[in-house]
């Protein structure tokens, strides 16, 4: 609260506010730093580990120097949106250093590359900016929803948003972060900065599968850029000379391999997971985490029973909405205005022989 009064104070001109106090109280430039600090960083990071200088003393301090910048820069630019601005940065940056660096040491395959990254793009693109699934209502309609909700006794939390003021679909939820109920809500997802729900939970999916192919693909330049620039083999040298002499034949090299590694860890378990969740379950991660508080959950200690499993082929067919030239025939749910576990199945009966 008192941020936001000092906000409006520098606003309205009042303090006679510095150069650096008008930039802090630009909402739109401190978003611009907490998304760009990331790419400053992870660049200086490699930048300074690749320079010809054998004293590490220097680099060390080098190293201070970028770390003093990032505190400057988090006390004086970073506030509380930072917690959804800069695991989008990060990944960004990530991604961006990484095209660089394929571009610039990796010329023999670019062409599958490029297709993987367009298709990595036009998913994460469709993943970030496309619409979730929100729920919308009219102040007539939610005039409306409230009335008769009321009159039939009706006006329980579990089914009413009291903050969007409208009655709530299955499988939606509220997201405290977007602060809007999402139809089909999977999860929150910073690494795309939007909800994942019923408009975008497939294009997700598509980010995840490319995305975990863009990473291989980069291990796999890194892993032949060692082979022809380093004097070095892991048969024969043992594993810790090996590490020690490609971290030291092209540092920058190292890094780029140390980030691939670290995401596809979480990218391969999130994929899977998802996967596992759809095929399998039949539900989200929201109705996973949270089944105990759905009535047409049937929980135990070891499983989950969804009214919306269906059969590992029909819930891939349904979700990935798979028609193959009409040899299957998926069942379209508009999970923003259904209201009860019971929908029409007769659209599809999960696959058929044409």
């Amino acid at each position: 609260m008192i941020n936001h009064l000092q906000e409006a104070r520098q606003a309205k001109g009042y303090d006679n506010p510095s150069f650096l106090r008008k930039l802090r109280a630009d909402k739109e430039f401190r978003q611009k730093v907490m998304l760009g600090t990331p790419f400053l960083v992870i660049w200086l990071v490699g930048f300074i580990a690749d320079l010809d200088i054998d004293s590490w003393l220097i680099k060390g301090l080098m190293y201070g120097g970028v770390w003093a910048m990032v505190q400057f820069l988090s006390k004086s630019f970073f506030d509380h949106s930072m917690h959804s601005a800069l695991p989008l940065g990060i990944y960004l940056a990530t991604k961006f250093w990484m095209y660089v660096t394929w571009f610039f040491c990796f010329l023999f395959i670019h062409l599958p590359f490029l297709a993987n990254s367009v298709a990595l793009f036009y998913n994460f693109g469709k993943s970030w900016k496309s619409d979730p699934g929100i729920i919308k209502a009219t102040e007539e309609q939610k005039k409306k929803t409230i009335v008769e909700l009321a009159e039939t006794g009706s006006l329980d939390l579990s089914i009413f948003c009291s903050t969007c003021l409208i009655r709530k679909p299955v499988r939606s939820k509220h997201c405290g972060v977007c602060n809007r109920c999402i139809a089909k809500f999977d999860h929150h997802c910073p690494w795309v900065g939007n909800c994942v729900g019923a408009g975008n939970h497939r294009y997700f999916m598509g980010y995840l599968f490319f995305l975990l192919f863009m990473i291989c693909w980069m291990i796999y330049g890194c892993i032949s850029y060692w082979g022809i620039h380093c004097h070095t083999s892991y048969t024969t040298d043992g594993f810790w000379t090996y590490v020690t002499q490609i971290a030291t034949c092209s540092p920058w090299m190292f890094w780029m391999f140390l980030n691939s590694v670290f995401h596809f860890m979480w990218v391969a378990v999130l994929l899977m997971c998802q996967m596992y969740q759809i095929s399998c379950l039949g539900i989200t991660t929201n109705e996973r985490m949270n089944a105990r508080r759905y009535k047409h959950f049937k929980v135990t200690t070891t499983s989950i029973e969804s009214p919306f499993n269906h059969g590992c082929i029909r819930n891939v067919i349904d979700f990935f909405e798979f028609r193959c030239c009409g040899l299957f025939r998926p069942v379209i749910v508009d999970w923003t205005r259904q209201y009860t576990i019971e929908y029409d199945q007769t659209s599809g009966t999960g696959y058929q022989l044409v």
